[in-house]
């Protein structure tokens, strides 16, 4: 069942993506307001938490954006938790509007995780707001139903990006989670943590390739344990249609 929803997820970014491409060839004048992007991740990583179990991930997205500031998506990817055996896929769907306000720009949206054929992970929603002045973005996310459990959680991230010689850029990122200890029930006494990360990323010839350093605190490992929270490298390798 896991390879059967991966194939139909791919094939129908494939086509969907190859559609994008014919279309921006038949018209010069005039953006397509879908688009389509596909990677491979070394590692998916979640706020300093594996959801590979180490191994590598295909992930893919759908995307609609109106010039009025509205927004839509559907994203994918296989996940694989420890103990979690029915639970290999991971979609989400979500809405959102951007506006500008003088030099800032505003982001509001709402998401919907949600896991296929998964008995270890119900689905939830969560809801987000995200602010950006020139290369710094602070956002705020909330969930009242954290994976389906009926409590709550958030996050809290600022993120920098600046330019580097040859067209590089240095992105750094520094996260806080915040949950109800009902959420976990593994008897640990820690319910919040910190994330953080720091990468390289570079444009060649339409591919976008990012290098990252991805760690988080003690109470990380405590809550989630030592192999899901370790520090590592996750190298991606992604294109947008």
């Amino acid at each position: 069942m896991r390879i059967k929803c991966l194939k139909a997820i791919w094939a129908t970014l494939f086509i969907f993506s190859s559609t994008l491409i014919y279309a921006d060839d038949s018209s010069e004048t005039q953006a397509s307001p879908f688009s389509a992007t596909i990677g491979i991740y070394s590692d998916y990583m979640f706020r300093g938490i594996t959801q590979t179990d180490d191994g590598i991930a295909i992930q893919g997205s759908l995307d609609y954006a109106n010039e009025n500031g509205f927004y839509a998506g559907i994203w994918g990817s296989n996940v694989e938790f420890n103990g979690a055996n029915n639970t290999s896929l991971e979609v989400d769907i979500y809405l959102g509007y951007v506006m500008t306000i003088m030099d800032t720009q505003l982001d509001f949206a709402a998401l919907r995780y949600m896991y296929p054929n998964g008995n270890d992970f119900e689905d939830f929603n969560e809801y987000k707001l995200a602010a950006t002045i020139s290369d710094f973005t602070v956002s705020f996310s909330y969930s009242n139903d954290m994976y389906g459990t009926g409590e709550d959680a958030w996050y809290l991230n600022g993120a920098y990006s600046f330019a580097l010689p040859m067209d590089l850029s240095l992105n750094l990122s520094l996260g806080y989670s915040d949950y109800d200890k009902a959420i976990l029930n593994n008897g640990s006494a820690a319910d919040q943590y910190t994330d953080w990360s720091i990468g390289l990323s570079k444009s060649i010839s339409g591919f976008d390739l990012n290098l990252q350093y991805i760690d988080s605190d003690s109470n990380s490992e405590e809550m989630f344990g030592k192999d899901a929270t370790d520090g590592r490298l996750v190298f991606s390798v992604s294109r947008t249609f």
